[in-house]
């Protein structure tokens, strides 16, 4: 049975929400100097999970909007293109999971400044470009665009 992957997308953006609520609850977008330590470590914890699930959220709504273009039959060179655009869309949003889950190690050190001086994390202007990538594939993206 075909089950359409904006169920997932869906879900995962609830999980995100979540989080997002509970991040701002310590204090997440106020200011460094209006916080405690603990709570810019819980509130930095919430963000990074939030930012894996929002991750596979922008993956599963891509690959429906993809399979929702591919229905319409636009042609051969139009099924290329959005399958292309699939497999960018799957690859910049896997690399969420990566520099999420891999990019520091221990994992916690995204989190938790005060292991800065034996952990090792990957350099900010990686994970920069990574974000500024993430964040350009809607805009970039042929299967985000519309038909007609």
């Amino acid at each position: 049975m075909y089950q359409d992957p904006t169920n997932h997308s869906q879900a995962a953006s609830f999980v995100s929400l979540a989080l997002t609520i509970v991040m701002v609850h310590y204090g997440y977008g106020k200011t460094k100097a209006l916080l405690e330590p603990s709570q810019m470590t819980q509130a930095l914890k919430y963000s990074n999970f939030a930012v894996l699930v929002n991750g596979f959220a922008m993956a599963f709504l891509k690959i429906s909007i993809g399979l929702s273009l591919l229905r319409l039959q636009l042609g051969k060179g139009m099924a290329w293109i959005v399958w292309g655009s699939v497999a960018l869309s799957i690859a910049v949003n896997g690399l969420v999971v990566v520099t999420t889950l891999f990019g520091c190690r221990p994992l916690a050190a995204a989190w938790d400044r005060s292991l800065m001086p034996v952990a090792t994390c990957l350099p900010r202007s990686v994970t920069v470009a990574h974000s500024y990538t993430q964040t350009g594939m809607p805009k970039s993206n042929p299967t985000s665009q519309r038909c007609g």
